[in-house]
């Protein structure tokens, strides 16, 4: 089938480029069929998964090698967030996101732990994994760090920001090594502050909440927040419960509370691999290792789906507007059904979809062998066949 062997080139090349241990070929057909057995039936059910993979053998045999998979196959993370930043905005600065998603199976709580990179309204997932029920569903500072210095690492070629909800600070910052390393990693950084947070300014010291008095909004320059310099934006929401955002950066307070917004798109992906899409929930693993594994599936399939929603929306049809001013489908809810459309049609879409997906992933060749030369990824945005 094209869509395996196209795909099989591409993996050749991670491959190639990454110092671990290669994915063979057998493997390599059954994460495609897997991912395309996602899109088609939109369940992560391994009986609908295996209903609709597109093999000649019987349901009962491909269940079994989705259950021998995610049993016994070690996944190389590292391969699949490399996979992942190919679908990436080509310009302008990644904004990361770091939070949780969490459901319920039977009396457990599943809590992921994810770092997203924002696109055009919605996240591209770079890391994941599950965190252990001793942490009470929280991630600590020393997991924390270790994850987001090896994605610098991996984003150094490009402009990084970190967006985070208040439970990634703390009360009283009381994790002081997290704090450290987000001052030291040269990062931008834009986290949400509890409004009693205390700020002190030219002297004095109030709550954050109390700097604003009878605005709406504020923005504050040069504060110390526990002993750090910040600046603060601070703006009253329209709601009821009358409850504050509070933005915390190192940068400054004009551009911080439109780039914390862009943290909601983790939350879009969020819903998007859940009841609206993939029904991550629905899953009956509870093993870490083998949740992770699923995870990262549906994270592929999620964000071919993105890419060819962005694509189609440019390309081919626009998706509709309503009156109120919102799309009628999100990108990746509009990839979603152009997929299924071509793979049940059989169409030539099915080409014209791969050969977008194939020049998306063809920049992983071009980054991972210069990564450190800005002239090549200016290169790969001038001609690159998707353009943002």
């Amino acid at each position: 089938m094209k869509l395996t062997e196209k795909i099989n080139k591409i993996f050749d090349k991670i491959d190639v480029l990454l110092p671990v241990k290669p994915i063979n070929l057998a493997r390599k057909k059954f994460m495609v069929l897997f991912v395309e057995g996602l899109i088609k039936g939109r369940s992560v059910q391994f009986i609908e998964v295996a209903n609709h993979m597109s093999t000649s053998v019987k349901t009962e045999s491909n269940l079994r090698r989705i259950q021998d998979f995610v049993a016994n196959y070690e996944l190389n993370y590292e391969q699949i967030a490399s996979l992942l930043c190919c679908f990436l905005p080509t310009k302008g600065q990644i904004t990361l996101a770091i939070d949780r998603t969490n459901w319920q199976h039977g009396e457990r709580d599943i809590n992921f732990l994810v770092i997203s990179a924002y696109c055009q309204g919605s996240a591209i997932p770079l890391w994941f994994d599950l965190l252990e029920d001793k942490q009470g569903g929280n991630s600590n500072e020393a997991e924390r760090i270790a994850v987001l210095r090896a994605y610098l690492k991996l984003l150094s070629h490009r402009s990084v920001a970190l967006t985070a909800d208040r439970e990634f600070i703390g009360t009283a910052w009381a994790a002081p090594r997290w704090v450290k390393f987000l001052f030291s990693s040269q990062t931008d950084f834009y986290i949400r502050l509890r409004s009693n947070t205390l700020v002190e300014k030219e002297g004095q010291s109030r709550h954050a909440i109390d700097w604003l008095g009878e605005r709406t909004s504020c923005l504050l320059d040069g504060v110390k927040v526990h002993n750090h310099w910040v600046s603060l934006a601070i703006k009253r929401q329209a709601k009821p419960n009358d409850e504050y955002i509070i933005v915390m950066t190192n940068t400054f307070a004009h551009s911080a509370l439109a780039t914390y917004q862009r943290r909601w798109s983790i939350e879009t992906f969020f819903q998007s691999i859940k009841q609206r899409g993939f029904r991550m929930e629905d899953t009956h693993l509870d093993k870490v290792d083998r949740l992770r594994k699923l995870f990262a599936l549906v994270a592929i399939a999620f964000a071919v789906c993105l890419h060819i929603g962005r694509w189609s929306d440019q390309h081919v049809k626009p998706v509709k507007i309503k009156n109120h001013g919102y799309k009628a489908n999100s990108f990746f809810r509009h990839g979603l059904e152009c997929w299924r459309r071509a793979l049940r049609t059989l169409t030539c879409e099915i080409d014209l979809f791969l050969d977008v997906i194939a020049q998306a992933l063809n920049r992983l060749c071009v980054v991972q062998k210069n990564s450190s030369c800005r002239v090549v990824w200016e290169t790969i945005v001038r001609y690159s066949y998707f353009m943002e």
